[in-house]
């Protein structure tokens, strides 16, 4: 089993965790990942075999979409994704902007430049 597989196989193992991928797919975002501590700790438990672990407190969203670069859309985003699930963070960010914040090149997608690359490969919105 080559390591995609075995991820979306402990991804999908998790309900709390599809129950997230799913209201984050809702969003119908182009170029959307779930990255960060949501996967690499999904890993983590299942590694130590920590089946009853909780989720993430906060939930980064990444998504990237030039026309649609300004910061009150991510936070009308974070406001539906909590109408679905009160009880964690969620921060969504637009990529298409971060470029500035973070004094880069305009970025080309969302994760052409993620630091948290390696987590993110399986949670493909």
């Amino acid at each position: 089993m080559n390591l995609t597989t075995r991820l979306q196989a402990i991804i999908c193992a998790d309900p709390q965790r599809l129950r997230i991928l799913r209201l984050v797919r809702e969003l119908d975002l182009p170029d959307c990942w779930v990255a960060a501590g949501f996967v690499r700790s999904a890993v983590w438990d299942h590694l130590h075999q920590r089946s009853d672990a909780p989720l993430p407190a906060d939930i980064d969203v990444i998504w990237f979409e030039r026309s649609q670069a300004s910061a009150a859309r991510d936070i009308e985003l974070e406001r539906l994704l909590r109408h679905g699930e009160e009880r964690l963070q969620w921060s969504v960010k637009n990529q298409a902007r971060m470029h500035l914040r973070n004094g880069d090149a305009p970025y080309a997608s969302a994760s052409c430049v993620n630091p948290a690359r390696c987590s993110v490969e399986a949670a493909l919105c």
